[in-house]
Formats: C-alpha cells, structure tokens, sequence
C-alpha cells in the first residue's frame, strides 16, 4: 500500500542531448573554448553550444551540397550516372549502360597518345 500512496516522481525532460563526433573533433572544439575563454576577462563563459550554433549559422547551400559530395562512393555515383541516363535516354539494363561507359573509355584511351614509361634493367630480365 505504500507503493500505491507514493507518487513516482517525473523528471523533467532533459534539454541536451548527446551525439557522437570524432575525439579529435571534441578536442578542437573543448579547446577552442577554453583559448576563448583565456582570452577574455569579464563576462560569462563560452560554451560548446555557442560555437556550435555560431558554426551552424555560417553554412551555406554550397556547403551542404558539398557534404552530400563527399558521403558518395563511387558505386554510388555510378548509380546516380546510371539512373540519369535512364531518365534521358529510357530504360536500359546496367550491363547494358557498363557497355556503353566502356566503349566511351575506349575511344578516350585510344585517343590519347600514351607515353611509354622508360624500361628498366628489371623489365628486360
């Protein structure tokens, strides 16, 4: 009975939250802020969120296509090659778009004059 008279007591919900970054990230940032704070001798103290959100608020389109950029592998820029060329030429199977890429690096291989590296005591044997 006195589990029942008892009220479970509610936490407020937390206001931060956690996410995972690179050590070496949290390094350069925990260390900005403390050469931050160093450097000034009045006022509260900077944190981690202020430059976070300073950062945030200096980001431009360009930049976010750029991060789109780097998180493509090449099997994945294939894909979006391949899929773009279905979209302007019409459905075609992917064996049939790797033969279509290979014969367009043929006719750029054949076209350029390749230079012969220089033979080696090595290459002769």
């Amino acid at each position: 009975m006195e589990n029942d008279i008892q009220k479970k007591k509610r936490r407020a919900p937390s206001s931060t939250d956690s996410i995972r970054i690179k050590r070496t990230t949290k390094k350069e940032i925990v260390d900005l802020v403390k050469q931050l704070n160093k450097e000034k001798s009045v006022g509260r103290s900077i944190q981690p969120q202020q430059v976070v959100e300073l950062a945030f608020s200096l980001l431009e389109p360009k930049h976010f296509e750029q991060l789109k950029k780097q998180s493509l592998t090449n099997q994945d820029r294939l894909e979006q090659n391949y899929q773009n060329y279905v979209r302007q030429h019409g459905a075609i199977s992917k064996d049939e778009y790797f033969g279509i890429l290979l014969k367009q690096a043929k006719a750029i291989v054949s076209s350029e004059d390749i230079i012969q590296r220089p033979q080696t005591e090595s290459d002769a044997i």
